[in-house]
């Protein structure tokens, strides 16, 4: 239940989840409770409380931070690239064209667009 991460990105958050628990469970250690997770300057963002963190932990969360940056926030497609300017997303292209309604040509390069980003609703 952690309404400020994108549904695009639900999959990736329960996935990284489910590796801490993982990691947790099988060292005798208490579960990693996440104290705020969200999109934040175009990946996700999670916070745990310093007693939950250790180097592993640390870096499963880096991990599955990092991966974010290239899903879509939208949909969950993989291979995203982000905004550069406005709000700083990762989106695919479909995305880029449907939900945020920009100009298709302009989808080029690792980041796309120039202009700042309105999401629309659906």
């Amino acid at each position: 239940d952690y309404p400020e991460v994108p549904v695009g990105w639900h999959e990736l958050f329960n996935a990284m989840c489910k590796e801490l628990l993982e990691y947790t469970k099988a060292n005798g250690l208490p579960e990693v409770k996440i104290i705020e997770a969200k999109e934040k300057y175009g990946e996700l963002r999670i916070y745990v409380g310093e007693e939950f963190s250790d180097e592993n932990t640390d870096a499963i969360i880096r991990k599955w931070c990092e991966k974010s940056k290239s899903v879509c926030c939208f949909c969950g497609t993989a291979n995203a690239r982000t905004t550069k300017s406005g709000q700083i997303i990762p989106v695919c292209k479909s995305c880029w064209d449907k939900k945020l309604r920009r100009n298709p040509d302009a989808y080029v390069g690792e980041t796309v667009g120039t202009e700042v980003v309105y999401l629309t609703q659906e």
